[in-house]
């Protein structure tokens, strides 16, 4: 999530600042507090700089990321003078007094962040993650329409620690099997859907509090990434079936069974129609597990 990474540099660096400023408030610990604000604005250059090329490969059109690269660094570097020239009349003009200057370097803090928020609208990845492709299969699942980057782009939540896009529901995907706690029939019911259904992977069901539940996707070895879209989508389709309350269905067996996508392809070419990279997707958690069954 590049976007998320750029704005936490913007953040990070805005708060070093402010450290600086107010370090002066504790001799006895200068030399601590200006560390970390020091820190900080290295932490924001390196949140930055990891992004930087995701957001400049969005605008690229064809073999053209150099010239975009070289056009940016050129940007940052009269924006920077320009921001230090302004620094400088600023100080001039109102003195190195506190009480004057700090209201000033919130104002220009709070300018900082609102830009950086505005410009990063006008960024549109086509790359697949976990939010994105929450919001692209509750319109297709409602409408039947798959969005399109710039749609997505403009829903999409930077910081959404809180996953409100997954109310009542949690979707884990890739999730190893000590995590989902399943019985021995649940386990089994797993092994039935790769086998019987010649899948690369498996969904189980476990509520956790009233109307609550988790859907676990677990991935097969040698899953391709279509098979991990198939994969979100048909535990999309557990979800909005269980949360519409229309699962009649007597066994968790019955309702995997039934909600089984029958329009991946379908769905799959609407996805590059609209340009989205399904080559790639980003579900993955970093220790990207794999599950294989023994005939034994």
């Amino acid at each position: 999530n590049p976007k998320m990474w750029r704005m936490f540099a913007a953040l990070s660096l805005d708060l070093s600042t402010i450290l600086e400023m107010v370090s002066i408030f504790f001799p006895s610990n200068f030399l601590l507090v200006a560390s970390l604000a020091n820190a900080g604005k290295n932490i924001s250059w390196i949140a930055a700089s990891a992004s930087r090329a995701a957001i400049h490969n969005s605008f690229s059109n064809g073999q053209n990321l150099a010239d975009i690269t070289a056009k940016s660094g050129a940007q940052n570097v009269v924006s920077s003078l320009g921001g230090m020239c302004f620094g400088i009349l600023i100080s001039a003009q109102m003195g190195s007094d506190f009480s004057s200057m700090f209201p000033v370097a919130v104002v220009l803090t709070a300018g900082h962040l609102t830009f950086n928020r505005l410009s990063l609208n006008s960024v549109v990845m086509n790359t697949i993650d976990f939010q994105r492709m929450c919001l692209i299969l509750d319109e297709y699942i409602q409408t039947n329409r798959t969005l399109s980057p710039e749609d997505v782009s403009r829903r999409e939540i930077y910081f959404n620690l809180s996953k409100p896009f997954l109310e009542r529901c949690q979707i884990i995907l890739g999730s190893p099997l000590d995590k989902a706690d399943l019985s021995s029939e649940e386990v089994q019911l797993l092994y039935d859907q790769s086998t019987k259904k010649n899948k690369k992977y498996a969904l189980a069901i476990k509520p956790t509090a009233a109307n609550h539940f988790n859907i676990f996707a677990f991935w097969l070895e040698d899953i391709a990434p279509t098979e991990m879209i198939e994969a979100f989508l048909h535990a999309f389709k557990v979800r909005d079936r269980c949360l519409s309350n229309q699962n009649n269905l007597n066994t968790n067996e019955d309702l995997i069974d039934s909600t089984r996508p029958k329009d991946t392809e379908s769905f799959i070419r609407d996805l590059k129609d609209q340009n989205w990279n399904t080559e790639a997707v980003f579900f993955d958690s970093s220790k990207k597990i794999r599950i294989k069954f023994s005939k034994e």
